[in-house]
């Protein structure tokens, strides 16, 4: 498109080629004013073209001669398009000249007229073409626009997917380092909390295993004593005081609570393992029913090495409904 010193784009109007009076008087308006003129006297008045071929007549008997009088022109945008002519011989007067100059004048104004009206269709019928075009070109334009609008959405949702899938993975890989770092405090604090009931119940079972020990050697020299017959008074000194060195009487009163001790510590360890297992919830696939203030107590119990030196926990719980929930999701 052609555009201006500026840059801008101008649209030229192009109106066609040049128009013969033909063009632009119809036979069909040209014919009532003739016939009206040769009624008002102008008889045998007829429309000629600048070479002087005949275009109208009024159709008067009036035979067509080559001699004509002088000519008033017919202006067709200010240049002689044709004339209107009288025959030769035909009467002339004031009267007939002023109403062939008016019937000129007449033809003139409405070919004047009809070309303007003429060249405003033409000119609007371009202006709407090339508008027309104009807007396809538009049209064009946006819906290739669209198109990679389109294209551009469509891979920007496949990377934003793949980013979310990313960052979903990198979410779960930190959440499950995270986890494992817990489990690897929680296991130094379990194992700090199952190492000392187990180290005093190791104790108490070598203590166990000496009185064991003695119990049994006290019982071999018994067996020994009897199996060679009668019990001499000898035999029965020698046994006591050999008892008496082995300090059975205390230690069959420390055996009870050696034995008391060792159960404790074993129920304690007992006890943890219980509520790791149940903290866990190793056993536990999908929902299932919970009582919350016994996950608190578990909880509890596993974290205990976490409460500082000197500070304590009381727990005081509000009875809870059991409720439905996941409780190895956590």
């Amino acid at each position: 498109m052609p555009t201006d010193s500026e840059g801008r784009r101008r649209i030229v109007y192009c109106v066609g080629e040049e128009r013969a009076l033909r063009d632009v008087l119809p036979e069909s308006e040209v014919a009532p004013l003739l016939a009206a003129a040769s009624r008002a006297g102008l008889r045998g008045v007829r429309v000629v073209d600048p070479g002087g071929k005949d275009l109208w007549g009024s159709g008067d008997d009036v035979p067509p001669t080559a001699e004509r009088d002088p000519r008033r022109h017919i202006l067709l945008e200010g240049e002689p398009a044709g004339g209107v002519v009288l025959p030769a011989g035909a009467g002339r007067g004031e009267t007939q000249d002023a109403l062939l100059a008016l019937l000129a004048d007449t033809l003139t104004a409405m070919a004047h007229n009809n070309l303007k009206r003429m060249l405003t269709t033409e000119t609007h019928t371009e202006v709407v073409n090339r508008s027309y075009e104009e807007l396809m070109e538009t049209n064009r334009s946006l819906s290739a626009s669209e198109q990679r609008y389109r294209e551009l959405a469509g891979t920007l949702e496949i990377k934003v997917r793949e980013r979310t899938e990313e960052l979903s993975r990198a979410m779960a890989r930190l959440v499950q380092q995270e986890k494992l770092a817990s489990v690897g405090q929680l296991a130094a604090g379990v194992a700090h909390e199952i190492n000392n009931p187990l180290a005093f119940v190791t104790s108490n079972l070598q203590t166990l295993k000496k009185y064991t020990d003695r119990f049994l050697d006290i019982i071999a020299r018994y067996q020994r004593v009897f199996e060679g017959g009668g019990v001499a008074q000898q035999d029965r000194d020698d046994l006591r005081k050999h008892r008496e060195s082995l300090r059975l009487d205390a230690i069959s009163a420390d055996a009870g609570d050696l034995l008391r001790q060792t159960l404790e510590g074993t129920e304690r360890v007992r006890k943890i393992v219980a509520d790791l297992k149940g903290f866990s919830h190793v056993d536990e696939d999908g929902e299932a029913p919970a009582d919350l203030n016994r996950e608190i107590d578990r909880t509890l119990s596993v974290m205990t090495h976490e409460i500082p030196a000197g500070a304590a926990i009381v727990r005081e719980f509000t009875p809870l409904p059991v409720i439905p929930c996941r409780p190895g999701a956590f």
